[in-house]
């Protein structure tokens, strides 16, 4: 997963807002995630791995 597609830069003002993430139909586990996914997502509320 290559969360530069979602986030480009990721600082404090700029970041995704993406209230709902479904990650269901990629393979994609909890511990694929890159290190700096919470700063990217903050927004997120949901991010759906199954």
């Amino acid at each position: 997963f290559d969360l530069t597609n979602i986030c480009k830069f990721s600082s404090p003002v700029n970041y995704s807002r993406l209230r709902t993430l479904r990650l269901d139909g990629n393979n994609i586990t909890h511990s694929s995630m890159p290190d700096d996914t919470a700063n990217c997502l903050r927004q997120a509320s949901e991010i759906i791995f199954d």
